[in-house]
């Protein structure tokens, strides 16, 4: 164990090293730690541009996330078991694809366009599974945490510029169509090595750190979904509620009127909010790193996929029906359909976050508790099966 207390991270898969070249054999004492090589920089380089374009047409967000986690168990189960290149490469094949031709449905067919959605999401969830293995194996220890923070920035970065973007590549060309087409086709092969496909095994004991974590996790995007998707319509109904706009009652809704003595009050407000998001984010690239560093490496893209469908599911993708069930409930039970109770309703509904938030951070303590011990059991050597003698016809006994 390092100094301090901290553990050590567990070796390299022999996969790995041959295929990557980041150590120089696999003696090299693992308390060491070497730096990254040119080729690691610019794989890292490559992976942010992926995922910063990956989440830039994150449009109909429940078709996406539907098919996201449910694809990213079979991504994930792949990439331990087959050629990660080709796993990979298939998967931003996908969704670049269907980004693309999406942009060429006309508007009397938009079925075809929900599909398009669906293929984009099963797309992602190849990159989201296999690229922090491959961050796992170009990078040790503390470049390892740095860099998957680096690389988990990317995200909402990737999310706010596809609205910006997108906006303005409409007005200038005219067309919707053309923020899709603007996203491009990245280039698949720039950054992997062929990897060996190693046999997949799943540790029979349960693995406290692992579940703690992945509760933790989607505890926190059941906040992030709910407040996400929630948040505009509250400051909507509360900007009625105090008399800042009137109410909506017929479609299209527009306000162009200002009032300067609301723009501090509504900044500070908004400083609160990101707050609350700053805070909540933090944890993002840390749960990656523990994850790489209790699983063992031949069952690592299993693992992952196994926590982003259960943080989704459990997560951002059920927390605003429930949240909406919860608002539409006490406008029921109070019998008033006036802007106050809608306001009043959800905001009642948001205090179901605060112990969402609460479980998880007990589960983030759990976490703390187990993850010495399973950080050990990862880095052990996995141990050969013992070999039982077997006698033949004439009483020899053979192995």
């Amino acid at each position: 164990m390092a100094e301090g207390g901290i553990p050590d991270l567990p070796p390299q898969s022999p996969a790995s090293i041959k295929a990557y070249g980041t150590m120089e054999s696999a003696e090299q004492p693992q308390g060491s730690s070497q730096r990254p090589t040119r080729r690691a920089y610019i794989a890292i380089v490559t992976l942010c541009h992926l995922n910063l374009v990956n989440y830039m047409d994150w449009f109909l967000v429940a078709v996406f996330i539907l098919c996201f986690l449910f694809s990213a168990p079979v991504f994930g189960y792949l990439g331990d078991r087959y050629n990660q290149k080709i796993t990979l490469s298939i998967g931003i094949s996908l969704w670049s694809a269907a980004t693309f031709c999406s942009s060429f449905i006309p508007a009397s067919m938009p079925w075809l366009f929900f599909i398009s959605r669906g293929l984009v999401g099963a797309g992602t969830s190849s990159f989201s599974t296999i690229a922090p293995t491959i961050i796992a194996d170009l990078f040790e220890k503390d470049y390892r945490t740095w860099m998957l923070s680096v690389f988990y920035i990317f995200i909402p970065v990737g999310s706010g510029l596809g609205y910006i973007l997108s906006s303005g590549v409409t007005r200038a060309s005219g067309f919707w169509g053309w923020g899709f087409r603007d996203v491009g086709s990245p280039k698949q092969n720039s950054f992997l090595q062929l990897t060996d496909g190693g046999s997949l095994s799943m540790p029979m004991a349960p693995n406290w750190s692992f579940v703690g974590s992945s509760l933790g996790v989607t505890c926190m995007g059941f906040i992030t979904g709910a407040l996400g998707f929630w948040m505009p319509l509250f400051l909507y109904r509360a900007e009625v509620v105090l008399g800042i706009r009137q109410p909506c009652s017929k479609e299209p809704c527009e306000s162009h009127n200002s009032l300067p003595k609301y723009d501090m009050p509504l900044c500070s407000l908004d400083i609160f909010i990101a707050l609350a998001g700053f805070f909540l984010s933090l944890n993002w690239a840390i749960v990656t790193d523990i994850l790489l560093y209790v699983v063992k490496p031949a069952c690592q893209s299993t693992a992952l996929s196994l926590q982003i469908f259960m943080s989704h599911l459990l997560g951002d993708a059920g927390s605003p029906y429930f949240i909406g069930i919860i608002a539409n409930t006490i406008k029921r039970h109070q019998g008033d359909d006036s802007s106050f109770w809608n306001f009043q309703s959800l905001k009642y509904s948001f205090v179901i976050c605060i112990f969402i938030g609460v479980i998880g951070g007990g589960c983030f303590l759990l976490t703390a508790v187990h993850i010495e011990e399973d950080s050990k059991k990862a880095a052990a050597p996995a141990t050969p099966a013992p070999v039982t003698p077997v006698q033949d016809s004439h009483g020899t006994m053979q192995r």
